[in-house]
C-alpha cells in the first residue's frame, strides 16, 4: 500500500481472520533506498512483513531451501506471519509421479523449521500430467506423505 509515497503499516493485520500476501516477495518500492526510515537497515522480508501477514515461497519449488535459511526467514517476521511453501518440483514434476519418499521427507524436515509460522504447502503439478500417472501413483499417496504438515500451521 502506498500513500503519498510512504508505506502504510497495517496495524490490525494480525487478527487471525485471514492471511494476505503475495506469491513471492513483491514490494511497492523499487529498492531499499525507498524503504521507510524504520526499515532502511532491515531485510526486504522484514519490510514486506510490515505490509502483509503471509507469503508464498516460490523458491522452494525450484530448490529445497536450506534449513538455516528457513530459520532466518522466521526470525525476520513478527508473530502471526505465515509462510506457504510451494512443494519442490523434484517431487511434483517427475514422470508418473514417481517421486522418492526420502525427497518428501527431506523437504518436510527443512520446512518444519518454520514451526508455527508454516501455514500450507502448495502442490503444483505439471500441466497436462497424463491421467495414467494419477492411476499409477495417485495424489492421495503424496497427500499421505505430506501428513506431517499440519493444515493449521501449528
Amino acid at each position: 500500500m502506498i500513500h503519498n509515497d510512504k508505506a502504510i503499516v497495517m496495524k490490525e493485520k494480525q487478527t487471525g481472520l485471514y492471511h494476505s500476501g503475495t506469491s513471492g516477495l513483491v514490494l511497492p518500492v523499487p529498492n531499499k533506498q525507498a524503504f521507510p526510515p524504520a526499515y532502511k537497515d532491515k531485510s526486504r522480508l522484514a519490510y514486506y512483513a510490515s505490509l502483509f501477514n503471509s507469503i508464498e515461497i516460490n523458491r522452494s519449488f525450484y530448490t529445497v531451501p536450506m534449513a538455516n535459511t528457513v530459520k532466518r526467514w522466521t526470525e525476520e517476521v513478527p508473530a502471526g506471519f505465515t509462510f506457504t511453501y510451494k512443494l519442490w518440483r523434484g517431487i511434483t514434476h517427475v514422470k508418473d509421479l514417481a517421486y522418492r519418499d526420502e525427497d518428501v521427507t527431506r523437504f518436510m524436515s527443512v520446512i518444519e523449521g518454520a514451526g508455527s509460522k508454516k501455514a500450507a504447502c502448495s502442490c503444483n503439478y505439471r500441466p497436462r500430467h497424463p491421467y495414467s500417472s494419477w492411476r499409477k501413483r495417485p495424489a492421495c499417496c503424496l497427500s499421505s506423505a505430506l501428513k506431517t504438515f499440519p493444515a493449521n500451521g501449528k
